[in-house]
């Protein structure tokens, strides 16, 4: 028997109760983003008002860009892109969910660095692959991609899948 709550599956609840959390979260960031705003507190926190609803799927991360132009919140199926100066304005959307930034401050996701200015992808990050024995190679190679495309693979010369990378 599933569990109920407030006649929904008990899941369908938490999720919801997750999802206001995130977007409380987000009211909270963009309202410390506005230089004239005070910091909010218990006293003041019922004046709080939703400005922007962030998707409808499971929340995920949330962050400013490194030179604070940007708010990124991430969901389980895609990542939404604010200006921080414009909260309200429609955000840009874009096909990954998860991401960082490098230390330079580009945005790396999904193996690619992006243009928060476009939206667009505009190189491939440096990357490492384990490639696992087949059966037309019996032995686990290391794989690292640059930018540009160029690869350089090792053999590890052992016949076994590399279970952790250090």
């Amino acid at each position: 028997m599933k569990r109920m709550i407030f006649g929904k599956p008990l899941g369908v609840v938490m999720w919801s109760r997750l999802a206001a959390v995130f977007c409380l979260i987000l009211l909270s960031t963009l309202s410390l983003a506005q230089d004239n705003t005070p910091p909010i507190t218990a006293e003041n926190a019922d004046q709080l008002v939703p400005v922007q609803t962030v998707g409808s799927a499971l929340p995920g991360k949330l962050a400013f860009s490194p030179d604070g132009r940007y708010i990124l919140a991430s969901t389980s199926e895609q990542t939404y892109v604010y200006e921080s100066e414009q909260p309200t304005a429609a955000p840009q959307i874009l096909p990954f969910t998860d991401f960082t930034f490098d230390a330079d401050g580009k945005l790396v996701a999904d193996g690619q660095y992006w243009n928060l200015d476009t939206g667009l992808s505009v190189g491939i990050a440096p990357t490492i692959r384990v490639l696992p024995p087949t059966d037309n190679q019996p032995n686990t190679f290391v794989e690292v991609v640059k930018p540009g495309g160029a690869t350089i693979q090792v053999d590890t010369g052992f016949p076994y899948e590399i279970l952790s990378t250090v």
